[in-house]
């Protein structure tokens, strides 16, 4: 197949041969005998006259939406590869910190066994959601 530069939809996905979900961004989607047509542009020296556009009707699998290809697109925007980077840099960040928290507790001499025990558990209890 060649390699072919497509046009981003408003959604941040590809606007190509296989078309998504205006309103979850779904790409599960199957073609319906729906298509149907839609006026366009006025034709010049006609007033009144449109032409016509046939479009094709689509149903999302996902939240079962109906819908055609000239739809305007509602859906959230896609997660870049940076962003998912991004995500996973600051769950590295937040373990680092509770592994020398944890490091720090453990090498205190004055406190006992349990002392440390409970000190870790409410360490890792304040910082779970950042590692998750």
């Amino acid at each position: 197949m060649p390699d072919v530069a497509y046009d981003n939809c408003q959604c941040g996905r590809p606007v190509g041969p296989a078309p998504h979900c205006p309103t979850c961004g779904s790409t599960n989607v199957y073609s319906r005998d729906s298509s149907g047509w839609i006026p366009g542009e006025p034709i010049p020296g006609r007033p009144g006259a449109y032409k016509v556009i046939q479009v094709r009707g689509f149903r999302c699998r996902r939240c079962r939406r109906d819908f055609n290809e000239m739809d305007r697109c509602y859906a959230p925007q896609k997660r870049t590869g940076r962003v998912a980077a991004e995500k996973a840099q600051a769950k590295l960040d937040a373990l680092t910190v509770f592994v020398s928290k944890r490091q720090e507790i453990l090498d205190n001499p004055q406190w006992s066994d349990e002392e440390k025990r409970d000190r870790i558990n409410a360490l890792y209890n304040a910082m779970k959601d950042d590692m998750k």
